[in-house]
């Protein structure tokens, strides 16, 4: 049965979190660093991204590839992903395997080795990531135009593979930089899920992660949202057969407010899924099934983001009805709240 969670500092500053879950004999275990897209600079952006990419290139113990390679031999699924306010590592295992996870993943943590070949190589991969996942895909690039409108001092105004210039233009010593600047145990949170005892994984932690010096971590200094005076509106046309609508409103997440006023936060969270938690919410069931308005229609927030957030609405009108349409729907729903 699923256990109670342990939390662990080293002496060196990482975070261990251990959750007990005895059902399977596998463990899941995972690096969180703190730094994303929302840390970045201007001309910079997508430098979190393109190191995530480059985590796979080889330290000074195992040569490019080799990380991969070591695990599927393992028997592993691995993968890693960025997000405006981290960047994470992951592997599935069988449980007696953790400690391929933990060596190598201490390993990469402080040595890794970046080299100019590899870079210029892995630009152009995550040049076509671009391409291929924004630019030719008209949804992907209207709701990166919406962000960039939205929001106007916000780093969330920025997507998280980066402006193609930026990553046409940043350079190894960039990349270097922000790797020596955010990878290092004191800003970093492992995470181990599965079969395990909490005991023998801290000793684990010790034994890999240990060792491993900290670093001092200067965190940017937070960029507020400029108060926004009326309402910003942006219709992006490029070549596509179905109309897309997306709609937010600037809200607080639990970084932003004071404890005390939580509940707020925690209301938002609730309403979320009572608009979008199901066949049975109402934007499903009175948009798609009742009206037929919408032939897709959904809600987004997230409560746990370092700085001010967007609740967001969208969706898709079916081919008799407009985005005109879909939105005033969506206003009448919104109305029924108040």
């Amino acid at each position: 049965m699923a256990g109670e969670v342990h939390e662990f500092t080293l002496e060196n500053g990482l975070n261990l979190i251990i959750k007990e879950d005895h059902r399977a004999p596998v463990v899941v275990s995972q690096v969180w660093y703190k730094v994303g897209g929302s840390y970045e600079l201007t001309g910079k952006t997508g430098l979190s991204h393109m190191l995530e990419h480059m985590m796979f290139k080889g330290t000074q113990k195992y040569s490019p590839g080799e990380f991969s390679r070591i695990m599927a031999v393992n028997g592993a699924r691995e993968n890693a992903f960025t997000g405006y306010d981290y960047t994470a590592y992951f592997q599935t295992l069988e449980k007696s395997r953790l400690a391929i996870s933990f060596e190598m993943e201490a390993d990469r943590m402080r040595h890794l080795l970046l080299s100019e070949d590899e870079f210029i190589k892995e630009k152009k991969v995550v040049a076509e990531e671009r391409r291929v996942r924004t630019e030719d895909k008209p949804i992907n690039r209207t709701y990166e135009h919406f962000m960039a409108t939205a929001y106007q001092s916000s780093p969330y105004q920025n997507p998280l593979v980066g402006w193609m210039s930026d990553i046409e233009n940043y350079t190894l010593p960039d990349l270097q930089a922000w790797y020596q600047r955010w990878y290092a145990p004191n800003n970093a949170i492992v995470v181990v899920a599965g079969d395990v005892e909490p005991q023998a994984v801290l000793a684990l932690a010790k034994q890999y992660f240990g060792p491993l010096k900290s670093q001092p971590i200067i965190v940017p200094s937070p960029s507020p949202e400029v108060e926004q005076l009326g309402v910003k509106r942006i219709t992006v046309k490029l070549p596509a057969k179905i109309s897309y609508f997306i709609m937010g409103y600037k809200v607080p997440v639990l970084n932003t407010l004071a404890k005390e006023n939580h509940g707020e936060i925690y209301a938002l969270d609730v309403l979320s899924y009572l608009l979008d938690g199901g066949n049975s919410a109402r934007l499903s069931k009175n948009l798609v099934r009742g009206s037929q308005i919408a032939a897709s229609v959904g809600v987004s927030y997230d409560p746990f983001s370092r700085l001010t957030e967007l609740f967001v609405f969208s969706g898709t009108p079916t081919n008799t009805h407009t985005v005109a349409e879909l939105e005033n729907a969506l206003q009448e729903q919104i109305k029924l709240l108040k």
